[in-house]
């Protein structure tokens, strides 16, 4: 007998007395009943920093709720965990150098008359991490990224 790994409910391949029909949890790889697994999909960060994968695969509610927690703060270091990934994805090379130059640039926005009147700084306020590391990446910025929005948005 095989157990939801939530609630320890029953669980089986099919769905028979007594016992919920398995769904996989395809985020951290478990078997759920249907009260803990709603068939939600969302897009699973380590897919996406191995093999810059986007598909929607079915999870479970609390790592739906994990996802979602986790998807505006900057903590995935993409140098540190894929570096060759920068190679593959000409648009993530691109997004690092717009960033570092972001970087340099900081002294100025924040010493020139001209960028405090307009207040270029200010345009990276959803974007907070941006201003402080060129390493660090939200979920929010690879799904912006991989839809083309992310270049527009900052460029």
């Amino acid at each position: 007998q095989y157990q939801c790994f939530e609630c320890r409910r029953n669980i089986a391949a099919l769905p028979r007395a007594g016992a919920s029909e398995a769904r996989l949890c395809d985020y951290n790889g478990s078997f759920y009943c249907d009260n803990c697994h709603w068939n939600d999909t969302s897009v699973i960060p380590a897919r996406i920093v191995h093999n810059w994968d986007f598909t929607p695969y079915k999870i479970c509610r609390h790592s739906l709720q994990v996802v979602s927690m986790v998807t505006a703060h900057a903590s995935l270091n993409i140098q540190e965990t894929n570096p060759m990934l920068f190679s593959y994805v000409t648009e993530l090379a691109e997004m690092r150098k717009l960033r570092e130059e972001i970087l340099v640039m900081k002294k100025y926005f924040v010493s020139c008359r001209n960028a405090l009147d307009s207040r270029l700084l200010n345009l990276l306020q959803d974007r907070q991490h941006f201003k402080e590391s060129s390493e660090l990446y939200s979920l929010k910025d690879l799904i912006d990224l991989s839809a083309g929005q992310l270049i527009r948005e900052i460029s």
